[in-house]
């Protein structure tokens, strides 16, 4: 017995002191992670062209889905409207060159569509005009661009050559927030799935997760929780994507998760386009603790799991409507290191 209490004892303190060590070197590299993002994040105060610039896209994606709305609301967005107000002259003294900025000319093609279709209504938009920089004002009534707003959705399906090629599906898809009653099988949304799981992952760990959602009453419920989708109406089915922690072997990989999954969900979004349905992804990242908790109760899921996104999906309606949502060119992301 005595024996065997040496042979093991060693191997057992090996262990603790490996699983204190690492221990230590997670918290460590949170703290400089927490720091980091402390030091850079677009918070309360904005120190920069880039942290305004975030601000206003953030805002203008606001509008864009009101735009985009097809229970359109007439004078709606009086709070987003007041707060673009309020930072457009922050943008305006962080770039000389403002009327060329891209953020600003998204936004006055928005505020265009805004302005003239409460016009077409004759409803009074006074309050907007009040809150807005004149120059602003002036530009967004002359702006017939298109680069911010509302768009509608042509559906192209299958080319007359066969199948999309992925330059075409990602021109394609757009993320749609409002669904035909056409019903959907689970087993659709299984070959959808089976589509996606050869996404890459860190040594083919594949630790992603997924939970297809059919019930009206639980979809609401997770749904009312999450907040992405308020004012709209149910999705006749809500996909949910989560990490397994199982799948990593070091405290180095603690991040894994979230490339591996947000992978996977990309993947998983192209199968969704490519197989004719509508989707649009929802973060999982902003609910409290609290919500996440109630969420996690809902769909049972293990305390070793952790949230990545939704997928509200559907079947897509006749003319359906989106936001429009120009993207940066690859010139604006790209540095060449040569």
């Amino acid at each position: 017995m005595r024996n065997k209490i040496k042979r093991f004892v060693p191997v057992r303190l090996k262990h603790f002191l490996l699983r204190i060590f690492a221990s230590t070197n997670l918290m460590k590299e949170f703290l400089l992670q927490y720091k980091r993002y402390n030091r850079s994040y677009s918070g309360p105060i904005l120190t920069d062209l880039v942290q305004v610039e975030t601000k206003l896209t953030f805002l203008e994606h606001q509008l864009e889905k009101g735009l985009s709305h097809e229970s359109f609301r007439l004078g709606f967005g009086k709070g987003v409207i007041s707060e673009i107000g309020r930072l457009l002259p922050q943008l305006f003294n962080f770039d000389d060159d403002y009327r060329q900025n891209r953020i600003y000319l998204m936004l006055t093609s928005a505020m265009h569509e805004y302005i003239t279709r409460h016009r077409d209504e004759d409803y009074d938009i006074t309050f907007a005009q009040q809150s807005l920089p004149p120059t602003f004002w002036k530009d967004a009534i002359n702006d017939n661009a298109k680069r911010g707003g509302s768009l509608l959705v042509h559906r192209v399906g299958a080319t007359a050559f066969g199948r999309r090629s992925l330059d075409q599906i990602m021109e394609d898809r757009h993320s749609v927030r409002e669904f035909s009653k056409e019903p959907i099988q689970p087993q659709q949304i299984l070959s959808v799935v089976q589509s996606s799981v050869r996404a890459p992952s860190v040594c083919n760990r594949q630790p992603a997760r997924v939970r297809i959602v059919m019930n009206k009453t639980l979809i609401e419920k997770l749904l009312e929780l999450q907040g992405g989708l308020n004012d709209y109406p149910l999705p006749p089915c809500l996909m949910l994507v989560t990490a397994d922690l199982r799948a990593f072997l070091w405290p180095e990989e603690r991040n894994e998760g979230f490339i591996d999954g947000g992978i996977f969900s990309m993947s998983l979004l192209l199968a969704l386009e490519e197989h004719n349905f509508a989707a649009c992804p929802l973060n999982t990242s902003m609910m409290t603790i609290k919500k996440e908790n109630e969420t996690r109760r809902l769909l049972s899921i293990s305390d070793h799991e952790f949230l990545i996104m939704y997928v509200a999906v559907g079947h897509f309606q006749e003319t359906p409507l989106t936001c429009i949502s120009e993207r940066l060119r690859a010139e604006d992301i790209t540095e060449i290191v040569l």
